[in-house]
């Protein structure tokens, strides 16, 4: 139950100083040492309590699932409270104390999966029995969004093979697809920019060829 009791201590009648200190493995302890004193009137010291203050560092990322992408500003929750918001860089760290404790992260109504020892959970949070420094904790944000349209010229004219590209803000994520005359794509919530081009090879002799290079 943790108490313990240090049986036949000798002192000097009129008082010895003692410094007591617990210690297992690598646990620490508030206070690490205490002072008592022993004498003739005061022969008992039934008030000696150490707190287990052992804590370690857990540290991980936010990462969009299929992505290199890394994933800031997302609040991650220890047990019923945040304990760290990943930076501009998708990293987190949170000191927490031994034992178990079930982390998850939430941003809006994003759906996220854990993912530890490089296996990712099929849920969104992940309980850890801390007993030493963890480091490879990732949150995988496998929230996608449809982006979609058309591509041509007016009244809905072919005017070749156009690709349209979407390069993310941070340049993490770029990708092209060709739209003729629509094009459909899931992408992960971040902000993009769009670009479209047309293959000059496939514009129609109908057409200015100029004119619709020039317009895309």
């Amino acid at each position: 139950d943790g108490g313990f009791v240090l049986r036949n201590v000798r002192y000097d009648e009129n008082g010895t100083e003692f410094r007591l200190r617990p210690a297992l493995g690598s646990r620490q302890f508030s206070p690490p040492v205490q002072r008592i004193t022993l004498n003739r009137d005061h022969p008992v010291e039934n008030q000696v309590v150490f707190s287990d203050v052992s804590s370690h560092t857990v540290s991980g990322a936010v990462r969009f699932a299929g992505t290199n992408c890394f994933e800031p500003d997302v609040a991650i929750w220890v047990d019923n409270a945040v304990g760290a918001t990943s930076d501009r860089n998708g990293k987190f760290s949170i000191v927490l104390t031994e034992g178990p404790h079930t982390l998850r992260a939430q941003r809006r109504d994003h759906t996220y999966r854990a993912a530890f020892h490089g296996d990712t959970l099929g849920a969104d949070s992940v309980t850890i029995d801390v007993r030493a420094e963890v480091r490879d904790l990732v949150f995988l944000n496998r929230t996608a969004h449809v982006v979609s349209g058309r591509v041509g010229g007016g009244c809905e004219r072919y005017v070749g093979e156009v690709s349209v590209r979407f390069r993310s803000e941070n340049n993490c994520l770029d990708t092209t697809i060709v739209g003729n005359p629509e094009y459909r794509i899931n992408l992960p919530p971040m902000r993009y920019f769009a670009s479209a081009t047309v293959d000059r090879g496939t514009i129609p002799p109908s057409l200015v060829r100029p004119d619709v290079i020039a317009f895309f």
